[in-house]
């Protein structure tokens, strides 16, 4: 039921967010909470636990994007948080931290372990992109599939999608 409304309210959300008006994104999940009464308090901070660790570690409050594109709150045409949705999910005062690409740092590691202290911190976002990176096949002429929970086809652009294309590409979800 929050999904079709999301979809009634915010007819662009696909083409903002790359992503179905369905289940899946964490602010439908938010507005389910929200209308059930499940939020004792009103948050004001979104980290995904990779962004929460790296933060207690020392690190600024960051958000990677492809993290961050999960929740139907970013805006990935404009690189932005999509207020629209926060307030649609009755959250408005939700926050992301600095929106990042994966692996860029986030400072250096001063609380934690000791054997951690001095390290780089980042986050790495993506798993199946940032494995790709890694060994070097993360471009235009190369398709991923993530076999995880989401079943993601994933490539590399030289370019952004136009909004038809973005919808196109939601559809084919």
């Amino acid at each position: 039921a929050q999904a079709e409304h999301l979809q009634r309210v915010l007819p662009e959300f696909s083409i903002r967010t790359g992503r179905r008006a369905d289940e899946r994104p964490s602010a439908v999940k938010w507005r389910w909470l929200v209308e059930n009464d499940r939020i004792t308090e009103t948050p004001v901070r979104w980290f995904a636990i990779a962004e929460w660790i790296v933060h207690c570690l020392g690190g600024t409050p960051h958000s990677e994007a492809s993290l961050m594109s999960r929740t139907g709150g970013l805006d990935v045409v404009q690189g932005n948080e999509y207020r629209d949705v926060f307030a649609w999910a009755g959250v408005p005062d939700l926050r992301f931290g600095q929106i990042v690409g994966a692996g860029e740092p986030a400072a250096t590691a001063v609380n934690g372990p000791a054997a951690l202290r001095g390290a780089t911190l980042t986050v790495a976002g993506l798993d199946c992109y940032t494995s790709a990176h890694v060994i070097g096949i993360d471009s235009s002429h190369t398709a991923l599939l993530s076999c995880g929970t989401s079943g993601a086809a994933i490539r590399v652009l030289d370019e952004w999608l136009t909004p038809p294309e973005i919808r196109r590409a939601v559809a084919l979800d």
